[in-house]
């Protein structure tokens, strides 16, 4: 892992993308869109019942363009910052293994903070406002969902028009305006930033 430079075209994802693709058969994009998937060994620990996206996980990482990476595989400056994230966000989420922990939402911001990752993909709704409240991380990554990869999976030609259609229409906004993580052009503008 990089001692301090930013990751160049990386992000780093939790579960609830992972799942949320992988049941679609889609999460093949991510390492298409990315150069460098990080996915934090405490998300890694909460795809049990997934064996099958599990095995493509392991083989993405052995072509290199998945790497799973546990805090203990952090240098100590890295270690530093990684529990401070972890820190500022305990009192307003869980990292408690339940069903209402965020163990995996909390590791993969700490993660993206410490190895100056500017993308996160994420589903929780509730960790991203929580992480958007808190100055010294929100200025740090950003936060794209489900919904924003299959649009940036589109227009790099990763999947077809009515794939994304029948995903957008299963996750997107219902009724509402599109969230900011929930636009493609973002992600794809932040892509060419990083």
């Amino acid at each position: 892992m990089p001692g301090g430079a930013r990751m160049e075209h990386a992000c780093v994802v939790d579960t609830s993308v992972i799942l949320r693709l992988g049941d679609e058969d889609a999460f093949h994009v991510i390492p298409q869109l990315f150069a460098c998937t990080i996915v934090p060994q405490k998300v890694l620990d909460e795809i049990i019942n997934h064996q099958e996206l599990k095995k493509e996980i392991k083989m993405y990482q052995q072509k290199g363009k998945v790497k799973i990476v546990g805090s203990t595989m952090l240098n100590q400056f890295q270690q530093a910052s990684y529990n401070s994230v972890i820190t500022s966000l305990r009192p307003y989420l869980s990292y408690e293994p339940g069903p209402h922990s965020n163990i995996g939402e909390m590791s993969s911001v700490a993660m993206a903070i410490a190895l100056s990752v500017p993308i996160v993909l994420m589903d929780d709704l509730e960790a991203e406002k929580v992480i958007a409240g808190i100055l010294g991380i929100r200025n740090e990554i950003n936060i794209f969902r489900s919904v924003a990869v299959i649009r940036a999976a589109k227009a790099r030609d990763i999947i077809l028009r009515r794939t994304e259609r029948a995903l957008e229409k299963k996750w997107g906004s219902k009724g509402r305006p599109p969230m900011r993580s929930e636009d493609g052009d973002l992600l794809i503008e932040a892509l060419k930033q990083a």
